[in-house]
């Protein structure tokens, strides 16, 4: 169950706000059975909750998106995998003609559960954009330079991947070029 209620606030700024609870069921999971052979099953049911808050502005052609999401997930034990708390800041503008944009984004995770039950750690990365629109028909250029502060972190892996966290990128750089027909 989902519901949203959005609100203009005066000329630039749209807010939304979207609570939800989810109730999930027959979960696949992970198992070892007495032989020693691994096996995905359905092992059980999970409750998950929460709100998402997302604050738009706009001003001639720049603009910005905040977004917060808090969430809860229970499956008899604390869920693995499942931050609290997600925090998304993004500002974009065109720095050609409106061609070609320039973006500036932020993001936060807190800490999760790994599957061992320890704990995997919050992070906040930071990465720098650049992108066309309509340059040619058809086709985009886009050049990214994500995690700019090279920050370590790591996330918590899935079964049947041994370590418990699996450690992400630093900083890099990726290029991409698509073309729609």
């Amino acid at each position: 169950m989902k519901s949203f209620w959005e609100q203009r606030l005066g000329d630039y700024f749209n807010v939304r706000f979207s609570p939800y609870y989810n109730r999930l069921s027959d979960l696949i999971g992970l198992t070892v059975s007495n032989t020693g052979i691994r096996q995905f099953q359905n092992q059980g049911n999970a409750d998950a909750h929460g709100l998402e808050t997302l604050l738009t502005g706009h001003y001639r052609d720049v603009e910005a998106r905040l977004s917060h999401t808090y969430q809860q997930m229970s499956a008899g034990q604390t869920a693995s995998n499942v931050p609290l708390h997600m925090v998304k800041l993004n500002l974009s503008a065109p720095i050609w003609r409106n061609v070609v944009f320039a973006s500036v984004e932020v993001q936060h995770v807190s800490s999760r559960r790994t599957v061992k039950q320890a704990t995997s750690s919050d992070y906040t990365i930071a990465n720098l954009v650049l992108f066309s629109k309509h340059w040619l028909p058809g086709l985009e250029l886009t050049g990214g330079l994500y995690n700019v502060f090279d920050e370590a972190y790591t996330d918590p892996a899935s079964p049947p991947i041994l370590p418990d966290v699996v450690s992400q990128d630093g900083r890099n750089l990726r290029i991409r070029l698509s073309y729609e027909f």
